[in-house]
């Protein structure tokens, strides 16, 4: 019974193990059945389908074989031509054409294949002309007038290749560069790409050659020739060349660096907000700038901050004309009384405070008139600071759009711009030609400089894309011309008066005035407006006529800023300064029986800021103590600057004419 229990025992095991086995099996049952092999060759595809060759030229096969799914492997291919005395077809697929006929090439991987027919015909006799040429690095006129700044960074030369019949791209193209004196000293090839079978146009090139800065330079030659080994059948060799039978001289010219200083503006009124900028940004901020002008060696640097008691505004929206105005004159002060190079240009930085959603205007620039390259109303911006906008490349097209104005360029007539410029000759403020973005394929790994269309929007409108017409190229270009460069050199810093205020069509504002040590810029000796000095007997001290100097977004108003040569005598007797014009007149009076000396600023600590205050003066003025730097004016007789050592910093305060200083 044991014996027969355990008979019973290992039966019932044995089905249960059988029952085990079973249910394995049928879970095995459920898992999907094994994929194919996508590592093998199940078809091949090969293009193009069929294509006509002439006799001695050749044509590219690409042969692609493929798996079950439809994806590309990397196996080997073999070639075969159905005709060898008609075609051949080498190892990497390339088939040269013998004789007239009709092969069939076979490409085969894993004994897989797929065909290709070639049809063979005659050798068509061509004719390759180069129709034109020129170099450019941004802009060129169609006659190539325009001149290649030096040290003005890359340029591109542009070649117009045109075959009679048309003939496929891949004519090679030589460029040769000659010294003054004739001899090669570079030489560069490059491959046809377009424009060979229809009239080709500088929108799309068919050869580019990209010249570095050390290429360019005075004396200098080129030439280009088209097929110089004459491959082609029955080509005339007298048009493969351009120009023809000579050598261009390139046609160059000077401008001065370009200083830009990048100064932080801190909002006293709104917590200190600061427009900061940092070293890495400087690229981005000079790019449009290094893309679109002729402004050869730009040098940016970073300033120091400069304060400003005006209000933004009100939130949401911001950045209102009064607003951009008072800061831009304010700043052309600091500018124009600074004590380091009176050359390089300002563009202060605002950020917008929290909570402004919005603003009125992204920037404001003085547009220059003739004969003012350096003084007051010349060299300075202002403008929102990256990043704030919803796009956020606006804020670098904003550096050379409102340096546009500081070279002399109104607005282009495109997105609603105010004042646009009466004379600029495509409608709707658009570039109407062509240009190359000469400057991206400098810094990147591009081949080509890419064309841009005639339909951009001019950088001194409101559009967007930009780019610079060949109006505003030139324009720009002209304005610094080395006649500015003469005008510009730097004069000695002595004892100043500055006169600064604004015109607008109703009336004349004149702002406190004050002495300190700065650059000396008397007013033009002409103008429908006359600034006059005078003494409390009413007699003239100075006399002085100007044009107050434009702004871009302020049509009618006006900004006048004079650092007019001082005396101790001149200073000790002006009593009332007087600005009168078309708009009216506007003054300020030394206020009687009132000693700003006795009164004596004040220096508090308020929270993270240093308070300076002058008690009943008209405006306050804080500056670096040993450099002179002007830190912060206003109007009223106090203002807020960050916290630092009270003994850095000196404090002047204007009783409306005189000045006191105290350190």
């Amino acid at each position: 019974m044991d014996g027969g229990g355990g008979g019973v025992h290992a039966h019932a095991m044995r089905l249960r193990r059988a029952l085990g086995i079973l249910a394995v099996a049928t879970a095995g049952c459920a898992d999907p059945l094994p994929g194919p092999d996508l590592t093998v060759v199940t078809n091949v595809t090969l293009g193009p389908d069929s294509t006509n060759v002439e006799v001695g030229y050749t044509a590219q096969l690409t042969a692609t074989p493929r798996n079950a799914d439809g994806g590309s492997l990397n196996k080997p291919v073999t070639w075969t031509s159905s005709d060898p005395a008609s075609a051949t077809v080498s190892a990497a697929g390339i088939v040269t054409a013998l004789s007239v006929g009709r092969v069939v090439v076979t490409a085969t991987s894993e004994q897989k294949s797929d065909t290709a027919v070639i049809i063979v015909v005659p050798l068509v006799m061509r004719d390759a002309v180069v129709t034109d040429a020129h170099i450019t690095q941004a802009m060129q006129a169609a006659d190539g007038s325009i001149p290649l700044v030096l040290n003005g960074g890359h340029a591109v030369v542009n070649v117009l290749v045109q075959c009679t019949p048309a003939c496929l791209a891949g004519l090679r193209v030589v460029l040769r560069i000659h010294s003054a004196d004739s001899s090669i000293i570079r030489v560069d090839s490059a491959t046809t790409a377009h424009g060979l079978g229809d009239t080709p146009g500088f929108a799309l090139p068919s050869a580019q050659f990209l010249l570095g800065p050390g290429d360019l330079a005075a004396g200098r030659k080129w030439q280009v020739e088209v097929d110089p080994a004459h491959v082609l059948q029955g080509d005339s060799i007298a048009n493969n060349t351009f120009p023809r039978g000579q050598l261009r001289a390139m046609n160059v010219a000077t401008v001065p660096d370009l200083k830009l200083r990048f100064v932080p503006i801190m909002l006293a009124a709104h917590g200190n907000v600061t427009g900061t900028v940092t070293a890495d940004l400087l690229p981005e901020y000079t790019r449009w700038l290094r893309a679109i002008m002729p402004l050869g060696v730009i040098t940016p640097s970073i300033g120091t901050e400069f304060v400003t008691s005006n209000s933004f505004g009100s939130a949401p929206v911001g950045g209102t004309q009064a607003f951009w105005l008072a800061l831009l004159s304010q700043l052309d002060f600091a500018r124009t009384s600074d004590p380091s190079d009176p050359q390089t240009h300002w563009y202060g930085l605002v950020q917008p405070p929290p909570g402004f959603q919005s603003v009125t205007f992204g920037g404001f620039g003085y547009i220059p008139g003739s004969g003012t390259a350096t003084g007051p109303g010349t060299r300075t911006a202002v403008a929102v600071k990256f990043p704030w906008f919803n796009d956020a490349d606006h804020s670098f097209r904003l550096v050379a759009h409102e340096l546009g104005h500081n070279f002399g360029r109104r607005h282009a007539p495109c997105g609603g711009a105010a004042s646009p410029d009466t004379a600029f000759p495509h409608p709707g403020g658009l570039i109407g030609s062509v240009g190359h973005d000469v400057y991206t394929w400098s810094v990147n790994s591009q081949t080509s400089a890419l064309t841009i269309a005639a339909t951009r929007g001019d950088v001194m409108g409101y559009c967007v894309p930009i780019w610079a017409s060949e109006y505003t190229y030139r324009g720009v270009l002209n304005f610094r011309s080395p006649v500015f460069a003469v005008a510009a050199q730097p004069r000695t810093r002595t004892r100043v008066l500055v006169v600064r205020g604004s015109t607008s069509e109703r009336d004349v504002t004149v702002e406190p005035v004050f002495a300190l040590t700065g650059w000396p810029s008397a007013p033009e000796r002409s103008g429908r407006y006359r600034l006059r000095g005078y003494d409390a007997q009413g007699r003239v001290l100075f006399s002085h006529d100007f044009t107050p100097a434009e702004i871009d977004h302020a049509p009618g108003i006006g900004h006048f800023t004079f650092a007019l040569p001082a005396t101790p005598e001149l200073e000790a007797s002006l009593d009332r300064v007087v600005v009168s014009g078309p708009s009216g007149a506007g003054e300020v009076v030394r206020p009687r029986g009132r000693n700003l000396v006795a009164a004596g600023p004040a220096l508090t600590r308020v929270g993270g800021s240093l308070e300076a205050r002058c008690s009943g003066a008209a405006g306050i003025l804080v500056q670096e103590a040993v450099t002179g730097r002007v830190i912060a004016v206003a109007s009223g007789a106090s203002i807020r600057i960050p916290a630092r050592d009270p003994a850095t910093v000196s404090v002047s305060c204007s009783d409306a004419v005189r000045t006191t200083r105290v350190h």
